[in-house]
């Protein structure tokens, strides 16, 4: 702001030279006041603003996110948006408790393999994105402490976990968005989501699940859109989802889903898109969309089914699109499509 009355200053022409002059050493000493107490006698690199009206474009870029200090390898500089974007990291940088909010703070694709304990202490960013870094069994289950309060997107793809710490998101009242799509996660501790209720998209496509329980999901009472493609799942029921009421989307194509059994989605009575493409699906029984009358689009392609029942579509009485292609059915019922 101060820099931008002293551009405006600058093109007052008409001011008289006395006042301008007055004016001007006035804001140069506001600045050199404020600047100075960003100054650390840390030897560790502090992002700050350029004290020098001469800067190059890359101190003026690396010297620009005021309390980011770095203590390793890398750069990091922020934009107008109020985005931090860094390049070249090994570890996460350190943040002085300075006020600031960012709206973003990029560290992706970098070389950073550890999260550890309150990894993120004094940042304030309503998303954090981490995709694509190496950081496998580093991820602590108390690395986002001293978030619950700002971030709402939290991004881990392609990162590599093969585990979730149960207490990972503890406290994160305020999360909406979490991606943990691309890693090797095999299962979701019980509980797991219980600290996040405000979920509102959960993007799991990608990993190794084989399995979930009645406490896989718990807590996602508001989740409006879960990705589950392309995991391992060999089969889905009714306790699994029960938490999820005010779902509107789910995909689980490309998992090895055998059958589906009656009333399997009774309770997502929300439920808008239902795609279950390239799975192993050779039973339908005759209850099995029970509760789904808010559904809108179903997708059950490249399966292996080869009998409808009657009225196995009757529930879904709000039901656009229907996709059985690629299946091997013989024959169907009178009554099979009713409803549609």
């Amino acid at each position: 702001m101060m820099m931008t009355l002293l551009s405006r200053s600058t093109s007052c022409w008409s001011c008289s030279a006395g006042f301008l002059q007055l004016f001007c050493g006035v804001l140069t000493l506001l600045e050199a006041s404020v600047i100075s107490d960003d100054v650390s006698s840390s030897s560790a690199t502090v992002v700050a603003t350029p004290t020098r009206s001469d800067a190059t474009d890359n101190e003026i870029a690396t010297r620009r996110c005021s309390g980011v200090v770095i203590n390793g390898s890398g750069t990091c500089h922020c934009t107008t948006l109020a985005e931090i974007h860094c390049r070249n990291l090994t570890a996460i940088p350190e943040f002085r408790r300075n006020g600031a909010h960012y709206s973003a703070a990029y560290f992706d694709q970098q070389e950073i393999s550890s999260l550890p304990a309150a990894a993120f202490r004094h940042l304030r960013a309503s998303r954090i994105v981490l995709n694509f870094n190496p950081i496998g069994a580093g991820l602590s289950g108390d690395a986002l402490h001293g978030l619950a309060k700002s971030v709402r997107e939290l991004e881990l793809g392609g990162c590599r976990l093969s585990e979730l710490p149960e207490t990972l998101l503890n406290g994160v009242s305020r999360l909406r968005r979490l991606h943990l799509w691309a890693n090797r996660i095999r299962r979701i501790p019980g509980g797991f989501f219980g600290g996040a209720d405000e979920l509102r998209e959960l993007l799991l496509w990608g990993n190794q699940l084989e399995k979930l329980d009645a406490l896989s999901l718990g807590g996602l009472w508001n989740l409006r859109r879960l990705d589950m493609d392309h995991n391992r799942l060999t089969a889905v029921s009714k306790d699994a989802f029960r938490h999820l009421l005010e779902l509107h989307s789910l995909r689980l194509n490309d998992n090895r889903v055998e059958a589906l059994y009656a009333e399997t989605f009774l309770y997502m009575e929300s439920l808008k898109s239902l795609s279950l493409d390239r799975n192993l699906i050779s039973y339908v029984h005759e209850r099995a969309f029970a509760g789904l009358s808010t559904l809108i689009s179903l997708s059950l392609s490249r399966n292996r089914i080869s009998y409808l029942p009657n009225e196995l579509f009757a529930p879904l009485v709000n039901l656009l699109v229907l996709r059985l292609d690629s299946n091997r059915i013989e024959y169907v019922w009178p009554r099979t499509f009713i409803g549609l």
